[in-house]
């Protein structure tokens, strides 16, 4: 369909076999869906299709001020949304045209075979923009070995050619991905540019057939967060006999080469079990790798790793390594708790290959089973030469007063310096910027917070 679509609606039940397949509309291309609405209830009954509450496929439209309120349901590698189930823009972007979905939003639950591509709102977009929008249905992936992804806005944001965005959107519904899927509160994976969104669902992982990557905003990051948070609680069930999960607060894995996350934070519970060889469980990030940045952010949640042997498990992150940073960050988790063998740090579960560390702290209560190096701020440094520079732990609440402690495999490790409470609350660390952190008795506990990034009221 090529046109405008203006003021439309549609009721009742739509079920087919068609590889396109919308409440209103199967396949749109090139039009204008303007103050539209379905309320049907939607089925795919073949695999491999795009299937939306609204509209099934839409290529090069604007989609404004349109909503669906009807459950969608499809089965194997489909791309399926609350109201559209694949979201293309790619002539629109070259030729400097904008046809974004906008001021739209869906209600109704998700539910994908394996495979797929699923999103509270969206499956997937693609060279295009979705902004002021949200979604409150939950989502259920099927499982996903070898690619599927689940999102409580939008299942895969993917830059095949420019830069796809979210912008002042959110979700609130769970999303629950199946077997060795990518699922995120927001989406399942980022390519693009997300900014001034949010997500409030619990996210559940399963890596029991495979590796998963579980975030409470997205799965994994390749792109660029910002001014973004998420809230709702993490979970993940891994595979004790194959490797392990990347399961952070905000996102999974974060591998966004110079680019990464900025201004942004998660508070909710991270909880990880029975995970394989060398899981990734952090507050805010499970890895943090590919010279990737954090900066300006922060975990409050508490994280919590059990049966899962060589676990690297931070209260900010799990791994920082391969040139990357974290700077101007922190995390006040209630508890940074491991099991046997594993690597946990108030801050930073383990640090290698020229990850660094600069000006941020951590408060959380650390602890874990034997065989398990344990540090105030870091679990286990690996890195050769000094990468850490002003970070600290707080020795009243972080359970660790052995001032040469601030890393487990290292004693005195250079650039971690341990504090009392009292102190951090008498004034800035040394090394942080008062451009940057900032201390009032009645915020952050008197603690340091951050001026362009302050905690939620």
């Amino acid at each position: 369909m090529a046109g405008a679509l203006v003021g439309d609606y549609v009721t009742g039940t739509v079920s087919g076999g068609s590889n396109y397949i919308g409440g209103l509309v199967g396949d749109a291309a090139s039009s204008l869906v303007l103050n539209c609405y379905s309320t049907a209830t939607v089925t795919a009954q073949l695999a491999g299709g795009d299937v939306g509450g609204l509209v099934g496929a839409s290529a090069y439209d604007s989609i404004t001020n349109s909503y669906a309120t009807g459950s969608v349901t499809a089965v194997q590698q489909s791309s399926i949304g609350g109201l559209v189930g694949a979201f293309y823009g790619y002539y629109c972007i070259s030729n400097g045209v904008s046809c974004p979905i906008s001021n739209s939003y869906a209600t109704g639950n998700i539910t994908s075979g394996s495979n797929s591509i699923a999103g509270g709102l969206v499956g997937s977009v693609s060279d295009n923009v979705i902004e002021d929008s949200y979604a409150t249905g939950s989502v259920s992936t099927g499982s996903g070995v070898g690619g599927g992804y689940g999102g409580g806005l939008v299942g895969a944001l993917v830059a095949a050619s420019y830069a796809s965005e979210i912008e002042n959107s959110y979700a609130s519904g769970s999303v629950t991905g199946g077997v060795a899927a990518f699922v995120g509160g927001l989406l399942g994976d980022n390519e693009g540019i997300v900014s001034g969104s949010y997500a409030t669902g619990d996210v559940t992982g399963s890596g029991a057939g495979g590796t998963s990557y579980v975030g409470g905003l997205a799965g994994d990051n390749a792109g660029t967060i910002v001014t973004s948070f998420a809230t709702g609680s993490v979970s993940d069930t891994g595979n004790s006999a194959g490797a392990g999960d990347f399961v952070g607060g905000l996102v999974g894995l974060n591998w966004s080469f110079a680019n990464g996350i900025a201004d942004s934070y998660a508070t909710g519970s991270v909880t990880a079990t029975n995970e394989g060889t060398s899981a990734y469980i952090g507050g805010l990030v499970g890895w943090n790798t590919a010279q990737s940045n954090i900066d300006q952010s922060f975990a409050t949640g508490s994280v919590s790793v059990s049966n899962s042997p060589s676990a690297y498990i931070g209260g900010l992150v799990g791994m920082n390594d391969t040139g990357s940073f974290i700077t101007d960050s922190y995390s006040t988790t209630g508890a940074v708790t491991g099991g046997t063998d594993d690597d946990v740090g108030g801050l930073v579960g383990g640090l290698f290959t020229s990850g660094s560390i600069a000006a941020s702290y951590s408060t959380g209560a650390v602890t874990s089973g034997t065989g398990s190096y344990i540090g105030g701020l870091v679990g286990y440094d690996g890195n050769t030469s000094q990468y850490i520079v002003d970070a600290y732990w707080d020795t009243t609440t972080g359970g660790i007063t052995n001032l040469s402690q601030g890393a487990g495999n290292i004693a005195n490790d250079l650039g971690i310096a341990g504090l009392t409470t009292t102190q951090f609350q008498s004034g800035l660390p040394s090394g942080f910027s008062p451009t940057i952190w900032k201390e009032k008795s009645r915020i952050n506990d008197g603690l340091p917070y951050l001026i362009a990034n302050p905690p939620p009221k």
